[in-house]
């Protein structure tokens, strides 16, 4: 009996865990300026990237994903930014361990510094909007994924001349994910 019963937990742990649920959770969180401390990547103001922390959801086919990201001023804590967004998406699998994830979402983004933001992007300091998402992600292991993702965002400046948005957000970010098992 215990020789079954070891021979199923051992088959339960090699089995890949993300692929077999019905539901799957993730939480994840930017990795850029964890990045940045060691070494110099992409050389850009972390004020101008995505949310902070992640949480994504998804059953058979599509999920939900919440993520909110707040840059606060060392010395005086002030909020120098803030972005949240809210939506929908899918993650299917491409090959071995790629996924490829798009959706469509609910985004906000304020910033109340001017900040330097890359050459290459056309970003306001405030945004209200819409956005389709697409990206890749590269499950690590059973538990660890990282993912980077791009966007095309239309949508408004709220701001004192309030203008229309259209822009394409480079995929500046790399994300690290962990998967949530259900009990």
């Amino acid at each position: 009996m215990l020789f079954i019963f070891l021979a199923n937990t051992g088959y339960g742990q090699r089995k890949n865990i993300i692929d077999s649920t019905y539901r799957k959770k993730f939480i994840g969180f930017n990795i850029n300026p964890l990045l940045s401390q060691v070494m110099p990547f992409n050389n850009i103001n972390q004020g101008v990237t995505d949310p902070s922390i992640i949480f994504r959801s998804y059953r058979e086919k599509f999920g939900t994903r919440l993520a909110i990201g707040i840059n606060t001023d060392v010395n005086t804590l002030d909020v120098i930014a803030f972005s949240g967004l809210m939506g929908i998406g899918s993650r299917k699998k491409l090959y071995n361990n790629f996924y490829w994830l798009s959706g469509f979402e609910f985004r906000v983004r304020a910033i109340n510094r001017q900040l330097n933001l890359p050459a290459s992007t056309t970003l306001g300091n405030e945004f209200v909007g819409i956005a389709n998402y697409w990206g890749i992600e590269y499950q690590i292991n059973n538990a660890i994924s990282i993912s980077t993702e791009t966007a095309f965002e239309f949508g408004i400046n709220p701001g004192p001349f309030a203008e229309a948005v259209v822009s394409l957000r480079p995929p500046i970010s790399l994300q690290c994910h962990f998967f949530i098992p259900r009990k």
